[in-house]
This record gives C-alpha cells, sequence and structure tokens, in this order.
C-alpha cells in the first residue's frame, strides 16, 4: 500500500512540477505535457514455506516493481506517447523522429 501511495504521489508530483523539454536539431520546444501514468509490474511472492513464518503463515501476495513512467505530451499539435524510466525532469531528444532519453 505504501509503494502504490509513493508511485501515486511521484506521478502527481511528475504532472504536475515536472517539465518535458524536446530539443529538435534546430530550435528548442516545450511540450505540453497531457498525462504521466505509472508502469508497474506484478511480482507473485509466496512465504508460506518460509520457516521464519510458520507462526504466522500468510497467503501468497505479490509486490508491485515500477518500471517507468509512460508519458503522454503534445507537441506541434501532435500527441506522442514515451516510456520514461529515467527521474522526473528527465530531458529527452527528438533525433530523426524518435524520442532518445538522455
Amino acid at each position: 500500500m505504501n509503494k502504490l501511495l509513493l508511485v501515486a504521489t511521484g506521478a502527481i508530483m511528475l504532472l504536475f512540477a515536472a517539465t518535458l523539454y524536446v530539443l529538435y536539431d534546430q530550435d528548442s520546444t516545450q511540450a505540453r505535457v497531457i498525462s504521466v501514468r505509472p508502469v508497474m509490474r506484478q511480482i507473485p511472492f509466496d512465504d508460506r514455506d518460509d520457516p521464519a513464518n510458520k507462526a504466522s503463515p500468510r497467503r501468497p501476495h505479490k509486490h508491485s516493481e515500477l518500471l517507468g513512467y509512460n508519458v503522454l505530451y503534445r507537441l506541434n499539435g501532435q500527441e506522442h506517447l514515451v516510456r520514461l524510466s529515467t527521474p522526473p525532469g528527465a530531458t529527452l531528444r527528438v533525433a530523426h523522429g524518435k524520442v532518445v532519453e538522455q
């Protein structure tokens, strides 16, 4: 639950506080961020066989792992979707029509 709260807080902070810059070869242009969503992976975790848990057996549960963020942004009237695995405030570079993380 704490990880989910942390991820949600990070996504909100990223949406409101982070600025996504897209650098063109000719000039710099600021993109408008439309949405930021965390990308999570569920990892099954079963500790029932652990001898330390014999006194209080637990049901299998899942851990969540943050893989990155899907960022949807608008630039020059077109929408683009990119997955960021870098920290908030990441700088991107557009080269030959592809967005490359820096």
